[in-house]
């Protein structure tokens, strides 16, 4: 027959789940202000009954178990929404940052500049004769392609930036791998007993997940997850199987954790961060651009995931946009303004009249440089010497030249074309020459399929005295004034000396070299450098 202590006992049970309940609630009231904390629940059930004779008679409470509120599904359309939200974060703060150096106000910046050196376009339009307007456009040119410059500059210090970035996120990841595989052990050990809930475990795992989503938008997959309607309408929890991918490749699987590694794609003038992963058999693969969530995702998409080994920088990637578009804007300012602004980077190069008669039989075209000159076809007498061909890139710098010989006892007009185009030919480059209407002619030709890109051809010198002969390149005797025949009245030596351009700030703009040989001739030629 019960005793008044078993009475008193069944109640004492009851005042022990309450205290164990009363400890959960309070537990979740002082971790309210946390984001990451799970609110827990306290499962109890009755106490196992005694048989009387009667029928069974309780025996009391007991606390069973403490769950944590936690519907994995809904977390799962959480941690997605996170993913797209750092990416687009991170992609609209880095555009937001591009998008300050180019302003939307004329009065500065870029726009400031072109429309400047548009303005200079038109004065120079109006008299083109004129050296002021040259002078000016030109100068508008330079401080154009000096901000232009600056601007790529500042793209590919952005790159460098986010390259650096990649290392330091990818170690992050590591670190998070690390310890979502610990707390897996952790986890099967405590819950080998199944009343048993790592609940603090679980909500330290789903932290480190949201960090990892963020950074990579990494896919999380949990199997065998339970509903507990009993428990809580919206619980859906405690998964048995688990495993995390990156790019598609197992990062964490269980209890184990492939770590992801860096690699730098570089030569002498630039680097790449890439990231790669091991396989079990010890390969890697380049799982870069296979990463499209997350700030990594949205890092490799600003910065590019391809490297180009030949130009030391990124071969794709959003700024790599942008750098191509100022390239090209800049390339053909400066190729349209050089064209304008100084024939010795002109991309159709024509020589003035041959002499007293321009136009040329086929005989005469093919009897040698010699005969030409006795005959009077030419005033100055060639020699036997070599020319020099600089071929020039869209910005108007020299990148490589040719060499040809030439005998004018021996050569004809054909002969000195087929030459030059003969070390075109070799050297690859997309230029020839022509002799037409009289007139030698060195133009860019994009049409002939050649490797080398030329913009423009010039004879940079010729000891032969051909050009000369035919007027390619001027030619004054420096023995008198011209227009008075006068002698020069004072001694000068051979040599050279350049002419700057300056700009208000004493900044040089552009140099001319003049060369001045005493015994030959003044060349008219010069180069910008």
């Amino acid at each position: 027959m019960p005793s008044v202590l078993d009475s008193l006992e069944k109640a004492r049970s009851g005042l022990a789940v309450s205290q164990v309940n009363t400890s959960v609630v309070g537990s979740n009231i002082a971790n309210a202000s946390d984001p990451n904390y799970k609110r827990r629940v306290l499962n109890q059930e009755e106490a196992p009954t005694m048989e009387r004779s009667v029928g069974q008679v309780g025996n009391g409470a007991k606390a069973v178990s403490i769950t944590r509120v936690h519907n994995e599904y809904v977390f799962k359309r959480f941690r997605d929404l996170k993913d797209e939200l750092e990416f687009n974060g991170f992609q609209q703060e880095t555009l937001r940052e591009i998008s300050k150096l180019f302003p939307d106000v004329d009065e500065k910046g870029l726009q400031k500049n072109i429309a400047e050196y548009f303005k200079a376009w038109q004065t120079f339009s109006a008299s083109p004769a004129d050296n002021p307007p040259k002078i000016a456009l030109a100068g508008n040119a330079v401080t154009l392609t000096e901000h232009l410059n600056d601007l790529r500059n500042t793209l590919n210090k952005m790159q460098e930036q986010l390259n650096h970035e990649i290392k330091d996120f990818v170690h992050e990841v590591n670190e998070i791998g690390t310890r979502i595989a610990e707390i897996n052990v952790e986890i099967s050990v405590i819950e080998a007993d199944q009343y048993n809930h790592a609940n603090r475990l679980r909500d330290e795992r789903d932290k480190l997940e949201l960090s990892l989503k963020e950074l990579t938008g990494a896919n999380i997959i949990k199997s065998g997850v339970k509903t507990r309607n009993d428990i809580h309408r919206k619980m859906a929890d405690y998964g048995q199987h688990y495993s995390v991918e990156i790019g598609g490749y197992p990062f964490v699987s269980g209890p184990y954790f492939n770590k992801l590694l860096v690699h730098n794609e570089s030569n002498v003038n630039g680097t790449m961060n890439t990231i790669f992963f091991e396989r079990k058999d010890k390969t890697q693969v380049d799982i870069t651009d296979r990463i499209s969530g997350g700030k990594i995702g949205a890092l490799v998409k600003m910065r590019g995931s391809k490297f180009d080994t030949d130009k030391a920088e990124s071969a794709n990637g959003t700024i790599k946009d942008f750098i191509n578009h100022l390239d090209a804007f800049a390339n053909t300012l400066i190729q349209v303004t050089n064209n304008v602004y100084a024939k010795s980077a002109t991309n159709n190069m024509q020589s003035l009249s041959m002499g007293k008669d321009t136009t040329l039989v086929a005989k005469q075209y093919t009897e040698t440089i010699k005969s030409l000159y006795l005959n009077d076809y030419i005033g100055l007498e060639p020699r036997k010497g070599e020319m020099i061909i600089n071929n020039y890139d869209v910005n108007g710098r020299a990148f490589d030249q040719v060499k040809i010989f030439i005998n004018p006892e021996k050569d004809s007009l054909k002969d000195i074309v087929d030459k030059i185009n003969t070390a075109f030919e070799d050297g690859n480059y997309n230029a020839e020459a022509k002799f037409e209407g009289g007139k030698l002619v060195l133009l860019a030709n994009n049409k002939l399929g050649r490797d080398k890109t030329v913009s423009s051809s010039l004879i940079k010198a010729d000891s032969s005295l051909i050009t000369n002969a035919f007027g390619l390149v001027g030619a004054k005797h420096i023995s008198t004034i011209e227009g008075t025949g006068k002698e020069i009245p004072f001694n000068f030596n051979s040599g050279s000396f350049d002419i700057n351009l300056f700009d208000q700030k004493g900044k040089v703009l552009a140099t001319r070299t003049i060369t001045i040989d005493k015994q030959s001739e003044d060349p008219l030629y010069s180069t910008i450098n």
